[in-house]
């Protein structure tokens, strides 16, 4: 079976607008984000009893100013990392007379990822993980083909089996991928004359799984394009008829993100509702991955 990485590849870094020597790191998790009138947004950090940084302010230690090239960037990122509970790596600027500017943020690189002589895994070890992250619903492994895929609406050839297969548009994702399915996205068109109607998209898994997560890919171009989905449901079920909501997210609009679910979701059937995109007549996922830890 194919070994699962634990760790994070690296998503997203920031400019360092400091000396190195200027600055400490903190690395760890984002627990709060603080916005008010003013042009500062103020961040929460997890510390444990022992550990200690030097900056005023226990709740909330670390910040950054609105209004600059970066800073709709950096709220996106800490936005996301809050909701995925990510280790991070923030840059700060030491101030034990008040709360330390944040200098520069980043996702910890690849951090723990198993050995091949390895032999440890969380979740279910029956299941085949692949790619950077441990996804188990790539197309060709755990029993899956194209049968296993569907969506409420597709465009041309751009089918459900696409968001599946380990691509994005003209690029691979997933080593142990094989080869695209078509152009290696699913694309569909609203239909803007039909309020009711739904868009979704959908994998049945030949046994019950347990979800904790998920990954949404989109190329760049596309994102441009505002087809990004951007408020979505988890619905579940295990017979393919009846569906629960399970939890609702509200996207980032970044081409690479992951979101972890309130609670693990225990499903045949993983279907992702999407309510708004980001503006276009278009829906896209270039791919979507789910993660059983």
């Amino acid at each position: 079976m194919l070994k699962k990485s634990v760790g994070l590849a690296l998503l997203l870094t920031l400019p360092l607008c400091a000396q190195e020597g200027d600055i400490e790191e903190y690395i760890g998790q984002v627990t709060n984000i603080h916005m008010s009138k003013s042009n500062e947004v103020k961040v929460g950090i997890k510390l444990s009893e022992d550990e200690t940084i030097e900056c005023f302010g226990d709740d909330l230690p670390l910040y950054f100013e609105t209004g600059y090239g970066y800073s709709e960037s950096w709220l996106d990122f800490l936005l996301l990392v809050n909701r995925t509970r990510d280790t991070v790596r923030i840059g700060y600027s030491p101030n034990i007379n008040s709360n330390c500017e944040i200098e520069y943020l980043a996702i910890m690189e690849k951090d723990g990822i198993l050995g091949d002589d390895d032999n440890t895994s969380s979740g279910d070890p029956s299941l085949t993980r692949t790619g950077d992250y441990g996804n188990i619903a790539l197309i060709n492994t755990n029993g899956l083909n194209s049968i296993n895929y569907s969506a409420s609406h597709s465009y041309g050839s751009d089918n459900a089996a696409s968001a599946f297969d380990g691509h994005i548009l003209n690029e691979q994702i997933n080593n142990h991928s094989e080869v695209p399915v078509q152009r290696g996205i699913w694309l569909m068109k609203k239909d803007v004359d039909n309020k009711d109607d739904e868009y979704w998209l959908q994998v049945e898994f030949n046994q019950q799984v347990e979800i904790s997560s998920f990954r949404i890919v989109l190329n760049k171009q596309s994102l441009g394009l505002k087809r990004l989905p951007k408020e979505v449901t988890i619905q579940i079920s295990d017979d393919g008829i009846d569906f629960v909501d399970h939890d609702a997210f509200k996207l980032n609009n970044m081409p690479d993100q992951r979101a972890l679910l309130t609670s693990k979701a225990s499903l045949r059937y993983f279907r992702l509702l999407i309510n708004t995109n980001y503006g276009d007549k278009f829906i896209e996922i270039d791919e979507l991955e789910l993660f059983a830890d």
